[in-house]
This record gives structure tokens, sequence and C-alpha cells, in this order.
């Protein structure tokens, strides 16, 4: 990555997004970059500064995403060509959402560098031992 300020805007509905989110940050510290950390709830999308990096952070939800984080990321400000990166959680499969993602990112003029998926412990029936879980 080329850019030195990165802002990473999130959504984490159980704290599994954003737990990843830190960790990620706190590993771009460490390579000297400055990260700061927005809330897709809490922050308009015309606020995205486009000479900064971007990452975008979300769990999978339906094979996708929330529609308020699509409604974030089609309302994005033009990039400049601006790097740009996702990270998602998910249970066991995305569906896809890293092309469909890729593709509106480059409708707006940013450079997609890269995608992470983190699969996550099932929210459903605790069915595993307690130190798996």
């Amino acid at each position: 990555m080329n850019s030195n300020i990165i802002d990473i805007y999130y959504f984490s509905g159980t704290g599994n997004t954003l737990l990843i989110t830190k960790k990620i940050a706190t590993i771009l510290k460490q390579h000297g970059k400055e990260v700061n950390l927005f809330n897709i709830q809490k922050t308009a999308p015309q606020s995205v500064n486009p000479t900064h990096a971007l990452g975008l952070a979300f769990p999978v939800a339906a094979f996708s995403t929330y529609p308020f984080v699509w409604n974030f990321i089609n309302n994005l400000p033009r990039g400049q060509g601006t790097e740009a990166f996702m990270l998602d959680t998910l249970a066991g499969f995305s569906g896809g959402i890293v092309g469909p993602l890729k593709k509106a990112l480059l409708n707006k003029s940013y450079l997609p560098i890269g995608a992470k998926e983190f699969i996550m412990p099932s929210n459903y029936g605790r069915l595993g031992s307690k130190e798996k879980n």
C-alpha cells in the first residue's frame, strides 16, 4: 500500500468486524501507517477523504451485506485512483461480495488493492467445546 493515511469505515453488529478492524489497524500502525477508524452508521459518505486510502469493513449478510452499507458505498465521493480494500466477517461463505464491491469501487474511480474474508465461529447453536468457540 502506497498511502500513508488509511481511513477504515466499519460496521459491526456482534463485534466481530470491529475486533478484526482494530487488529488490522494495529498491524498497519506497526508498519508506519496512520490509521483512522470511522463507524459507517455515524459517518456521512460525502465526508470520506479521497486522498486517504479507503478501508471498508463489514459483516456478510444474506451472501452480500446490509443495504445501509451498500448505500454508504454507493454514495462515496469519487476517488482519485484512491487505494481501497475490503475486510469482511462471515460464518462460512460470502456468496461473492468481493466482485460486486470491486465493481462499485472501480465505478467510483477507486483502485481496489485487496480483500480479505475472515471466517468467524457460528452464532447458531454452540455445538463445539468451549475452547473451540
